[in-house]
């Protein structure tokens, strides 16, 4: 069976969740569970779970750390490091809350607190704070941001709600996310705001999550929206470190059919960069209409509906399922639900089995062909699993799998690994004979 599951206990729900550089077989890294009673400050539980073969399972996972985040860091964002380590910024703070001029909901306001983990040491150390609103000293904070780490080390901070003096009337505010992007420094550990471009209105509501892809030029491609507000025009490249959105105008943002706006139940993947010329090419799907697209970023690019996803039940548009970039350059979508929210809470609707999407790739080459195929993979998932869940590549190449909490009575401890068609073919297979041992 290529499903094997590895913990039917995984103590915490692995909400977040990251794969350590620091053990060969692999160590995972997993927090922002409830249990920490989510909201007004409370500290992040964390544990660690371990890959290495012939461990006994209550030898997998560990809960000692030197020391864990003293906020919360649940639905925060994340990015490593250029040294390894994982920074994570931003989280919930404050209980759920509707206010009457909200129009989408409930939500948390954001948290501004920072937090990076020493992998080596196994403890976290505070960073220093995310900003305040601009101009002022008070709002600011990001709930479901996210960060990209750049090519100079640096990590590039977009969207998510911000805290409520930012968007509640009678404290002034006019935000309802937090659309100033932060450039996060190690060396100086301090956080930089970029204002020239801002990266949604200020009347968009929680930009949760939205997608951002480093290219190989070092600037940013967003397959969510440019500014649609005029600021930036309809662009879709930022660059990092000047704060504008630049590059070609991609002419509206119906260039991308049922996927703007799709905030964190859609999902989007770099493929691979083939030489000679490392063009960024990148998958969006989970649309909220069946359909995927890829684009080619450059010169008058535009998205293209990819081929027919055979053997995809109609209407299972996978709300909140994970993408996987796999070793041979093919995206693993397993998870989800159909249909939006409404339907969340129906355990029968859960899509179970697995897609396969090949891009079309000539390696010898070093070129794409057309825009790629799809295929549904006849081992169904044993766990239902969507909102809240994750799934990681592991150093073998299977995938690993944890979380969710899309059924409110289905808060999810089993962990399970899915082993690809490839796993078994170790012909050829590159291998890692020295590194540094710091």
């Amino acid at each position: 069976m290529p499903w094997t599951n590895i913990s039917t206990n995984s103590e915490l729900i692995a909400i977040h969740s990251a794969l350590l550089p620091t053990e060969p077989d692999g160590v995972v890294l997993y927090y922002g569970d409830w249990s920490g009673g989510v909201g007004g400050g409370k500290p992040t539980d964390c544990r660690l779970f371990r890959l290495a073969p012939g461990l006994a399972a209550a030898d997998r996972i560990s809960d000692e750390f030197g020391a864990m985040p003293t906020t919360d860091c649940f639905c925060g964002g994340q990015s490593f490091l250029a040294d390894g380590r994982l920074l994570s910024a931003g989280g919930t703070h404050g209980d759920a809350i509707q206010q009457p001029e909200h129009d989408h909901n409930e939500h948390y306001d954001g948290e501004r607190a920072c937090w990076i983990y020493l992998p080596r040491a196994k403890t976290w150390v505070q960073a220093n704070d995310l900003n305040f609103q601009p101009g002022a000293d008070f709002g600011g904070g990001r709930w479901y941001p996210s960060l990209v780490t750049l090519s100079n080390g640096e990590v590039f901070a977009a969207g998510g709600h911000p805290f409520a003096d930012d968007n509640y009337a009678e404290n002034g505010g006019f935000r309802h996310n937090n659309n100033t992007p932060e450039r996060y420094s190690p060396g100086s550990d301090s956080w930089t705001p970029m204002n020239a471009h801002i990266t949604a209105p200020s009347s968009w509501p929680t930009d949760s999550y939205p997608r951002f892809h480093l290219l190989p030029n070092g600037l940013l491609f967003s397959d969510t929206a440019g500014d649609p507000d005029g600021d930036g025009g309809d662009r879709r490249i930022f660059d990092p470190y000047a704060g504008v959105w630049t590059g070609e105008d991609i002419g509206g943002l119906g260039t991308l059919p049922g996927y703007y706006a799709r905030g964190s139940a859609a999902s989007s993947v770099l493929l691979p960069l083939l030489p000679p010329n490392y063009r960024a090419r990148i998958l969006a799907t989970n649309s909220d209409d069946d359909t995927a697209f890829v684009i080619e970023v450059g010169n008058n690019s535009e998205w293209k509906a990819t081929g027919e996803r055979k053997g995809h039940v109609k209407g299972r548009d996978r709300e909140n399922a994970c993408a996987t970039l796999l070793p041979t350059g093919q995206v693993l979508v397993t998870g989800g639900w159909p249909g939006a929210y409404s339907n969340a809470d129906d355990i029968n609707d859960a899509t179970l089995d697995p897609e396969l999407y090949t891009p079309g790739i000539d390696w010898a080459t070093g070129t794409y062909s057309g825009v790629g195929e799809w295929e549904t993979l006849d081992d169904p998932a044993p766990t239902r699993r969507g909102y809240h869940s994750g799934a990681l590549l592991l150093p073998d190449g299977r995938v690993w799998h944890g979380g969710s909490t899309t059924v409110a009575e289905q808060k999810n401890l089993n962990i399970e690994v899915y082993t690809p068609h490839y796993a078994d073919n170790v012909a050829g297979r590159p291998t890692i004979s020295d590194c540094p041992g710091n």
